[in-house]
C-alpha cells in the first residue's frame, strides 16, 4: 500500500477515502514543462493549509512544495518535490509516493493542474473512469476496486487521457489554491 503524504493529499485534491487512488509507473506526461518562476513561486493558501513552492529547476519542470504540520503536539515543517508534465495543452503535476513494505516498484501520483492568474487549480483522476479505461484496454495498467496503477504511457495513450478527460478527471471538484500578496 502507498502512502500519501498529507501535502500530497493536498496538492492533489486528495478527497480521496482510504487508499482509493489512481497512480502512474512513471510521472504522467511527454516533457517536463517550463516553469516560469514567476508564476509558480510564492505562497500559495487552502482553507486547511499555506504551501510555499519553489521552482528548482525550470528547465526540467521540478518544484519543490514546503508546509507546516503538527506532529506530536510540535509544528514540523514538511516537504516534497514534484514534477510538471506537459502533453498537448495540458499540464500535469507529480509526485512520487512513499512505498509501504510490501511495494517495490515507483508510483506516482498525479493531477492535472492549471494557473490562472494567482489561482492554482488541480483535478485529481476519477478512480471509477481510470478503472474503465484500463479495463477496456484504452489505457496500459491494472485495475482493482480502490486503485488503478497505470503502465508506461505512450504519446497516443496520453492523448487518449486528454481526449477521455470530461470521464477521467473529478472536474466538480477542484481543489483551488489562492496565491497570498502582500
Amino acid at each position: 500500500m502507498y502512502r500519501i503524504m498529507p501535502l500530497l493529499a493536498l496538492l492533489l485534491g486528495a478527497l480521496l477515502s482510504g487508499c482509493q487512488m489512481v497512480s502512474s509507473e512513471e510521472p504522467v506526461g511527454e516533457h517536463p514543462a517550463q516553469l516560469d518562476s514567476d508564476d509558480w513561486d510564492g505562497i500559495w493558501l487552502h482553507e486547511e493549509a499555506a504551501i510555499t513552492l519553489l521552482v528548482l529547476d525550470a528547465d526540467r519542470g521540478t518544484l519543490e512544495a514546503a508546509w507546516v504540520e503538527e506532529k506530536a503536539g510540535r509544528l514540523v515543517m514538511e516537504a516534497v518535490q514534484a514534477e510538471v508534465r506537459g502533453a498537448g495543452e495540458w499540464l500535469f503535476i507529480n509526485t512520487r509516493l512513499e512505498p509501504g513494505e510490501e511495494d517495490a516498484s515507483p508510483r506516482f501520483g498525479f493531477a492535472r493542474v492549471v494557473i490562472e492568474d494567482d489561482r492554482m487549480l488541480f483535478w485529481t483522476p476519477d478512480l471509477a473512469g481510470f478503472r474503465k479505461a484500463v479495463e477496456s484496454k484504452r489505457l496500459p495498467g491494472t485495475a482493482g476496486e480502490d486503485q488503478v496503477h497505470l503502465g508506461k504511457l505512450t504519446g497516443p495513450q496520453l492523448a487518449e487521457i486528454i481526449r477521455g478527460g470530461p470521464e477521467l478527471f473529478d472536474w466538480q471538484n477542484p481543489t483551488i489554491l489562492i496565491r497570498y500578496k502582500d
